[in-house]
């Protein structure tokens, strides 16, 4: 999978100081080190075994039984408002689970130093690439699939994949119970033939076959959008990969866990109070993001749905 840890945001602290893992001088783990469990503690043991369990220094054997996350990807400095206003909005809700940033690899340098300064885990991978002759818009194609690079992650259990682009309202935590594919068909309400899952925040346990079969899925995809004129994205390779998705009622969150900001005027005037009381997660999808200008959005009955408007500040 080509993945790459940075020492530092795999600190654990215990006792107010910080426990590494040691990574032969190069400040990175590889990530087949990683899965291959051939990691050293850099003190030789593992303090903090009568901590809490999410403060320990995870082993080997257990790092797969503890270890969740939420994760989102950056692929240019444009979104690095988006990234801190996420950060900011879980740590609010008061969210027990790390984020982690996914970047390209060759952008490391450019992106690193402001994430590790906000506190967040950092992993980095390759683009990915698809063959020359679908690859018309070049560098549109590797940041678009960019996303699918999370689904490698096995160093976690389970991740909440999740846009820069949301606005976290409520604790979100409780979704790490949920399935693998767990996610919302966002806009349905309003428009009822969008029955396909959208992939602002899905429910993945990571694996190296769910990487394989999204990979092999992205050209299907590309050809199968531009027979229509269309441009593919992240959306349509899952689409492409998981199509029963949609009669899987089990994986289907309501919308409430990923609501477009442009629909909320209608939704809430439309919906019980309650429906505004429970909105979890408001996504500000399309061109126009809350930290380019001020989020003009009108709200029935002139109700404040949107307190934290200063994350992207």
């Amino acid at each position: 999978v080509g993945l790459a840890f940075y020492q530092k945001d795999f600190n654990i602290y215990a006792l107010n100081r910080p426990i590494f893992f040691q990574a032969n001088g190069k400040g990175q783990h590889n990530f087949e080190d990683l899965t291959r469990g051939s990691l050293l503690l850099s003190e030789g043991r593992a303090e903090g075994a009568d901590l809490p369990v999410q403060q320990r220094v995870m082993t080997c054997s257990d790092r797969r039984t503890q270890r969740y996350s939420f994760v989102t990807s950056l692929t240019n400095a444009d979104y690095y408002p988006g990234v801190h206003a996420l950060l900011k909005g879980l740590r609010a809700v008061g969210s027990e689970h790390d984020l982690l940033v996914l970047i390209p690899e060759a952008q490391q340098h450019e992106l690193v130093p402001r994430l590790k300064s906000w506190g967040c885990h950092i992993a980095t991978a390759p683009p990915v690439a698809i063959k020359e002759d679908l690859n018309a818009e070049g560098h549109y194609w590797n940041e678009t699939f960019f996303k699918i690079r999370a689904a490698g992650l096995t160093e976690y259990q389970k991740i909440i994949m999740i846009d820069s682009d949301m606005l976290i309202r409520k604790n979100i935590d409780h979704l790490f119970a949920r399935p693998s594919m767990t996610a919302v068909a966002a806009g349905k309400t309003l428009r009822p033939d969008w029955i396909q899952l959208n992939t602002g925040l899905v429910v993945l346990e990571p694996s190296n076959s769910l990487f394989q079969l999204l990979l092999n899925s992205v050209e299907p995809a590309v050809r199968r959008k531009r027979e229509g004129g269309l441009t593919a994205g992240d959306q349509d390779v899952f689409h492409q990969a998981f199509p029963d998705w949609p009669n899987r009622h089990d994986l289907h969150l309501p919308e409430n866990y990923n609501i477009f900001s442009f629909d909320l005027d209608q939704l809430c005037g439309r919906q019980p109070q309650s429906f505004y009381e429970d909105i979890f997660v408001v996504h500000f999808a399309g061109p126009n993001k809350p930290w380019h200008r001020p989020p003009v959005i009108e709200v029935s009955d002139d109700r404040n749905l949107l307190p934290n408007l200063g994350f992207w500040m």
